[in-house]
């Protein structure tokens, strides 16, 4: 599906110049009950977003994290959270942009707060509903433990036992996984692409050299048309009226082919239209769970898949249409002159229709 919170890049780039315009007043205007913020706290945020935005324009962005989570902790805004996000999206640490995304997005907002703060959060907003289908989803799974206690790794970090048979997600890229259980333990490096869907199923073994297997979702079958022969020409000659009948016989095949094709073409749309709407319930208020995540990709992927193939059905069906009617008024002309030795001969095949013979 397509996600409803949009910018365009003109939009996007001329409001990013404002709110870099605006960040360093907003930093001086700002004073948040939350924080309990001296003199000297200010002014060390103050001159930190300045760095922090130095290093984001240079694409330093491990600095500019490092910038703006300090200056974060010391004085709270939405413009310099929007930052952090922005360089995380840099590195390639998509869930912790999202989760900066969401903090921005779920701030309420005091009548009064600075410009740079309402840009940001509309900013923010409209970010996070372009990074959120990026964001793939792995699912570990283990097998051949026996009913052993197994403890999983990602990145040498433990992953919790209530994420083992869930789908979680995880930045792209590479990473390390290990499993161990009572003597049997393995490790294995695998790679995730942005926007998958995939199953990590590990198998231990007895010799220690156990299994990864990466199994990406599979995409769904979409229901193929029936397939319509490609005949070659016919050789018959002319004489008595097998010319017109050979052309009125083409342009009612011609009108079959292309009834399938627009009824096709209409099956296909409303199964795309059906798709869509599932992914729009899943995702009230153009927000997607994370939980479902994996659902939306997946209707979105059938619901284009559908409209693709509604495309090429109505393709099929404005080409069929318009050779039954351009066969079935050259049939009356071929009556007329079959007797005196003209052949005129359709042939139809799929996506295309034609005339051979001789005149």
């Amino acid at each position: 599906m397509a996600f409803p919170l949009r910018v365009s890049r003109v939009s996007r780039v001329s409001a990013r110049r404002t709110i870099a315009s605006l960040l360093i007043g907003a930093m001086t205007a700002m004073s948040l009950p939350a924080f309990a913020q001296t003199d000297e706290d200010k002014s060390a945020a103050r001159q930190m977003a300045i760095d922090g935005k130095k290093a984001y324009d240079e694409k330093k962005y491990a600095e500019a994290v490092d910038y703006f989570t300090r200056a974060e902790s010391l004085v709270h805004s939405p413009a310099q959270l929007l930052y952090l996000a922005r360089a995380q999206v840099g590195l390639g640490k998509l869930v912790k942009a999202k989760e900066a995304y969401l903090k921005i997005k779920k701030e309420t907002l005091a009548p009064t707060a600075p410009k740079a703060f309402v840009e940001a959060q509309t900013e923010g907003t409209k970010e996070l509903a372009a990074l959120e289908p990026r964001i793939p989803s792995l699912k570990i799974t283990v097998a051949g433990n026996e009913g052993k206690a197994v403890v999983v790794t990602m990145d040498d970090a433990v992953v919790p036992a209530a994420l083992i048979g869930v789908a979680r997600p995880m930045d792209p890229g590479e990473h390390k996984v290990s499993a161990k259980a009572d003597g049997l333990s393995f490790e294995t490096p695998f790679t995730l692409k942005e926007g998958a869907n995939d199953e990590l199923v590990l198998t231990l073994k007895a010799d220690g050299k156990g299994t990864a297997v990466v199994d990406p979702k599979p995409p769904v079958e979409e229901p193929k048309p029936p397939p319509v022969e490609d005949p070659k020409p016919p050789t018959d000659t002319a004489g008595g009226g097998s010319g017109g009948d050979g052309l009125r016989i083409g342009s009612y095949a011609a009108f079959g082919v292309g009834a399938v094709g627009l009824g096709l073409s209409l099956v296909f749309m409303l199964k795309a239209n059906s798709k869509k709407k599932d992914a729009d319930a899943l995702c009230p208020n153009g927000v997607c769970p994370l939980s479902s995540q994996g659902d939306v990709s997946s209707l979105d992927d059938q619901s284009k898949s559908a409209r693709g193939a509604s495309g090429a059905m109505l393709v099929l069906g404005v080409l069929g249409v318009g050779a039954g009617v351009t066969l079935f008024v050259l049939a009356g002309s071929a009556d007329k002159k079959s007797a005196t030795g003209p052949s005129v001969q359709p042939w139809i095949g799929l996506g295309s229709a034609g005339l051979s013979g001789s005149f």
